[in-house]
């Protein structure tokens, strides 16, 4: 709404879950944790497809039709994902009180958003736009949406966060002077 007038209207119709009681609030977690982790994939979506149309230091909006498009496409094409891992997740966290099944239903729906964003980034930059968009942007577009989405980066932790999954281990770099201390050493 704008000053009482509609810009726009939306209608949807939503699934009804048949919900044991027992498990009511774990499913209200994880149905929360996905949409938090939608959220966060969604974000990275956004970042990369502006560092592959615009560069790293542009300054543009998000709500941007080049950026907010992809995004609310992410939510389209993971929708049915979503609500067959919810009943996937109905059946079988009743019985899950280590917790294990709930972070093997999270690591699938983690690859699904990764498949997802990985799809719309390729659909939205594609590789023969080389001659329209500067390659470099695109590579590094893409290498970020890769790299964040396995939880690499402050926006990939924020991911695996919002996921609750433990981030990768990063490797240390080793500096030139422990390199010659080692060789001196030798």
């Amino acid at each position: 709404m704008d000053n009482m007038k509609a810009l726009a209207f939306a209608e949807a119709e939503m699934p009804l879950h048949d919900l044991n009681p027992r498990v009511a609030s774990e499913i209200k977690t994880f149905a929360r944790l996905m949409v938090n982790g939608s959220s966060e994939a969604a974000k990275i979506l956004g970042v990369s497809l502006k560092r592959a149309f615009y560069g790293d230091k542009a300054e543009v909006k998000f709500d941007s039709a080049s950026l907010d498009t992809p995004r609310e496409r992410l939510w389209e094409i993971t929708e049915d994902d979503f609500h067959n891992t919810l009943d996937d997740a109905l059946e079988r966290l009743s019985g899950d009180a280590d917790g294990d099944v709930q972070q093997e239903l999270v690591e699938a729906w983690r690859q699904r958003l990764e498949r997802a964003t990985l799809a719309i980034f390729d659909d939205t930059v594609p590789i023969d736009s080389f001659d329209e968009l500067e390659p470099k942007n695109i590579v590094e577009g893409r290498k970020l949406l890769v790299f964040s989405l396995k939880g690499y980066g402050k926006i990939g932790a924020d991911f695996f966060k919002a996921l609750t999954l433990d981030p990768p281990e990063q490797k240390k770099k080793s500096s030139a002077k422990a390199k010659s201390k080692e060789d001196i050493c030798q």
